[in-house]
This record gives C-alpha cells, sequence and structure tokens, in this order.
C-alpha cells in the first residue's frame, strides 16, 4: 500500500516538476523529472524495501518516458496507463506496509500511515499525471476526427455531372473561451473523489449536471458538426473515469478521512 501511494506520489511531482520546473528545453524537462524520481526513489528506501523502491523508480522513468507532456507534442497510447494501473493494484495487493527502518511502527500505525501515503499519491497523480492522460484521450479522438475529414470527399457531382463547389462556411463571430482546463480540471477531480469518499452521492449528482449545464450553451453554439459536444464528453468522462478509480483505490483499502490524519 505504501508503495503504491509512493509511485503515484513520484509520477505526480515528477509530471508536476516535468511541467513548471522545466520551462526551458526539452532536456531540462526531462532531467528535472528524472532527478526527482530518483530522489523520491532514494528516500523511498527509508520506507519500504530498497527492491520495492527501485521497482516504482524504474516503472515512473518508464512512465516519463512513454507519457508527453504538454510541450511534447506527440501521441502516446493508453498502454502506459494499463500498466501503471496494474502496477498500483500489485503492489496495494502484495507489497508489505513497511519495511524495517526508522519509519517502523506499530501495526496500526502503519496501516494509517500507508493510507495517508496512498491518499497523498492519489491526490498528487489526479493534479498534473491525470491531466496527460486527459490529453492522450482528445489527442487519440482528434486523431479519429482528423482522419475521418481527411477522407472526406472535398466536392460532391450534380445530377448532370457536372462538379458542384462545397457551400463556403457561415461567418462566425469570435468568441472568448476559457483556458484554465487546466487548472479546472485537477480542482474537479480533488472535489469528486472528495464527494466519493464522504458518500455524497447528491452533491456529486448536482455537480455533474451544474457543468452540463454551464457548457450547454457552448455546446450548442457549436458549428463544427457537433465535435465540441463530443470533446466536452470525452475529456469529462475520462478525467471522471480517473477520479472514480481513485475514489475506487482509496475504498479498496479502507480509508477513512481520520486515516489520513498523522498524529
Amino acid at each position: 500500500m505504501i508503495t503504491a501511494g509512493l509511485l503515484l506520489l513520484t509520477i505526480g511531482i515528477a509530471d508536476l516538476a516535468r511541467q513548471f520546473l522545466g520551462r526551458g528545453s526539452r532536456s531540462a524537462r526531462i532531467g528535472a523529472s528524472v532527478a526527482v524520481v530518483l530522489l523520491v526513489a532514494v528516500l523511498g528506501t527509508a520506507i519500504v524495501a530498497w527492491p520495492l523502491a527501485v521497482a516504482f523508480a524504474v516503472i515512473a522513468l518508464a512512465w516519463l518516458a512513454l507519457m508527453p507532456s504538454t510541450k511534447d507534442a506527440a501521441v502516446a497510447s493508453f498502454w502506459p496507463v494499463v500498466g501503471l494501473a496494474a502496477a498500483v493494484v500489485a503492489f496495494v495487493v502484495g507489497s508489505p506496509a513497511t519495511a524495517e527502518g526508522w519509519m517502523a511502527m506499530d501495526a496500526a500505525g502503519s496501516v494509517a500511515f500507508g493510507k495517508a501515503v496512498l491518499a497523498l499519491g492519489v491526490a498528487c497523480f489526479l493534479l498534473e499525471s491525470a491531466n496527460i492522460v486527459v490529453r492522450v484521450a482528445l489527442q487519440s479522438e482528434r486523431s479519429d476526427a482528423a482522419v475521418v475529414v481527411a477522407t472526406a470527399p472535398a466536392v460532391r457531382r450534380g445530377l448532370i455531372g457536372r462538379l458542384r463547389r462545397p457551400a463556403p462556411p457561415e461567418p462566425t463571430v469570435p468568441t472568448k473561451q476559457l483556458r484554465g482546463g487546466r487548472l479546472i480540471g485537477p480542482l474537479e477531480r480533488l472535489f469528486v473523489v472528495g464527494l466519493i469518499f464522504t458518500s455524497a452521492v447528491a452533491l456529486l449528482a448536482a455537480f455533474i449536471a451544474a457543468k452540463g449545464i454551464v457548457r450547454f450553451p457552448e455546446i450548442q453554439k457549436d458549428n463544427a458538426g457537433g465535435t465540441q459536444a463530443e470533446y466536452f464528453l470525452v475529456g469529462s468522462m475520462a478525467s471522471w473515469a480517473i477520479a472514480l478509480a481513485a475514489a475506487g483505490l482509496l475504498w479498496a483499502v479502507g480509508a477513512t478521512p481520520a486515516d489520513l490524519r498523522i498524529s
């Protein structure tokens, strides 16, 4: 359980470092991320056995190599996400709570500490790493839409065999769109996890309905054949699925709000 939390914490901090600390070249972003992974792995040897620390460091480095950041314009696949989910489940099910060391404590204390570390790792992963997963889903959807547009005929034949030019697009009025998705997404996921974690199902339903109402005018004005609505649905469903998986992970280990306070 602690190892799973350290794995998510390492990936989350490394992705944050890749996004915010390495503002310069791509090598600077990679260097900052690798430094974070190695630092957390070294510190993790005081909490878990060193083979487990090496294991989650290798998984975190593989994640950084296979999942692109915002500035690295590459389309990744979902296999790293599946592999990370399998690794987290394996660590939760099979790894010991703590190793013998300065962090060793009694059974009850170690369990509470493990749940707190897991919750911290989940929260850190939801900040930037989940944004990358949602972005991969949206990029794959965009690539599929681009293929459809590329294969569509540019002109159509009339009844007498002459080529008919497509109708010119109607002029659109430029609108100012909010660009706070990088901040709204993490806040939304943390809020959803908190509502699920506290069994506030009614508030969760009201929140989802409110988001749909707020975005409805933008979707209604979509002149691109419904792509904006599909974009909204894919992004929202991917984000909510990550939040649901995070809440399910905390529920599976029996975490409660009281367990997340370490005295």
